[in-house]
């Protein structure tokens, strides 16, 4: 088992090169897209099943890519419902 200590010097040094477990950052971006386009439509049937069959209202299924700062960036699906739209809440 790798020591805390050890993990952190790893973490430090892939910060100090650019890297994440020996993968260079775009590596690290391709896998993570390839990830999300195969996670992508799994969690949009899930949304609009939960929309068509629980909600009480028709909502819409959105999805946002968003940076966190430097090169990290998220993506969020989620569901928008019509009083959170005209109330300016969209998540």
């Amino acid at each position: 088992m790798v020591s805390r200590h050890a993990e952190l010097l790893r973490h430090f040094a892939d910060l100090r090169d650019g890297t994440h477990g020996g993968r260079s950052r775009g590596d690290k971006e391709r896998l993570l897209r390839r990830g999300r386009a195969l996670l992508d439509p799994h969690a949009r049937q899930a949304l609009a099943e939960i929309n068509t069959d629980l909600l009480l209202e028709p909502a819409r299924v959105t999805a946002t890519e968003f940076a966190l700062g430097g090169w990290r960036r998220r993506c969020r699906l989620g569901i928008v419902m019509a009083e959170q739209q005209a109330a300016g809440i969209e998540r």
